[in-house]
């Protein structure tokens, strides 16, 4: 897909590395290769990121998420 953009494009990846189904899939995934552009001298110029600091999750989804942090993905 990022072949195929054009001058003047913009494409926008969406994801959580929280949320990654096996903790081999947190250390090797597609958004960590796409966070690895903003360290290269010629493609930092073309790629940004954002980072929410607060999510509106339920009370149970931000207990899920501590437990995930406090165990570090046990």
């Amino acid at each position: 897909m990022i072949g195929r953009v054009g001058e003047g494009s913009r494409i926008f990846f969406d994801g959580d590395l929280k949320q990654a189904d096996s903790a081999v899939f947190r250390n090797r995934n597609g958004l960590k290769l796409l966070l690895n552009l903003r360290k290269s001298p010629i493609y930092s110029k073309i790629f940004a990121t954002v980072q929410m600091k607060l999510t509106e999750r339920s009370l149970t989804a931000q207990a899920a998420s501590y437990l995930d942090e406090f165990t570090g993905g046990i």
